[in-house]
């Protein structure tokens, strides 16, 4: 199990952080995923009611998309919560 909470901190000069997930999808962010998940998952909360919960098997992933373009240079930071499963070390790549 994964679960996974995400946003992104924008620099100083910017007018706001963009949420991409707080209790639910923020900001024009949709769930292209394709993996078995859950967005309202209440086992294990980071902060909030729900989190995102996947179970990984072989390529299936979890996929936010946005159809808004983003800029990276817009951003400094990308701030995200996962915690994996107890028993047994799983890779994670970003």
């Amino acid at each position: 199990m994964l679960f996974l909470i995400v946003a992104i901190a924008l620099p100083a000069f910017a007018a706001a952080d963009m949420t991409l997930y707080d209790d639910a999808l923020q900001n024009g962010w949709l769930d292209w995923s394709w993996a078995t998940h859950s967005l309202t998952d209440t086992t294990t909360v980071h902060a909030g009611t729900t989190s995102i919960r996947m179970v990984p098997y072989n390529w299936q992933a979890i996929y936010l998309h946005r159809d808004a373009t983003l800029s990276g240079l817009d951003y400094r930071a990308l701030d995200f919560y996962v915690h994996g499963a107890r028993r047994v070390a799983r890779p994670f790549g970003f």
